[in-house]
């Protein structure tokens, strides 16, 4: 049986509607751990100093948060900008040039950033660990790609019902 083009046409437009929120959601919910683990933790830790400076905090160290994301996608070329933190950061790490990461986007050094947040002290780990029965089992607390997921699992049932009920109709 073939369905009418109206219900059809707004079926399929519907769907593509769904698909492109859906995917959005994927792109906002980037895991910061993932990516701190993928680009900075070679060459980084988030509390003590490797080959790279120790990363709590950091945007609190960095007068402007744009000369931050300069710095990270290509710290070369901020470098010759003349920034003074820079400057003296380069000089301290015995000019050991930082990677470059031209291909993280605004909201994955975002993630990466609200990571770096969330990591306790070492010191404060143990304290807060047996205060937190969620981060004993491991528990995260985001879990806005499970909630998406069902999401779009709940939206193709609804679409299916209404299919469904639309053939109903045609009977």
């Amino acid at each position: 049986m073939t369905l009418p083009r109206p219900i059809a046409k707004t079926s399929l437009t519907a769907l593509f509607f769904l698909l492109s929120v859906c995917l959005s959601v994927a792109v906002n919910a980037q895991d910061g751990k993932a990516l701190f683990s993928a680009n900075c933790a070679s060459c980084h830790a988030v509390h003590k100093k490797a080959t790279g400076p120790a990363l709590a905090g950091v945007e609190d160290r960095w007068p402007n948060k744009e000369h931050l994301y300069a710095w990270i996608r290509n710290s070369a070329a901020f470098l010759k900008t003349g920034d003074a933190y820079a400057n003296n950061l380069y000089n301290e790490y015995n000019k050991t040039a930082m990677n470059s990461f031209p291909n993280l986007k605004t909201e994955e050094i975002d993630a990466i950033l609200a990571y770096i947040k969330t990591v306790p002290a070492p010191g404060a780990a143990a304290a807060a660990g047996a205060a937190d029965p969620a981060a004993e089992k491991g528990v995260e607390g985001d879990n806005t790609l499970l909630f998406g997921v069902l999401t779009l699992i709940l939206a193709v049932v609804a679409f299916i019902m209404l299919q469904v009920n639309a053939n109903l109709y045609l009977l």
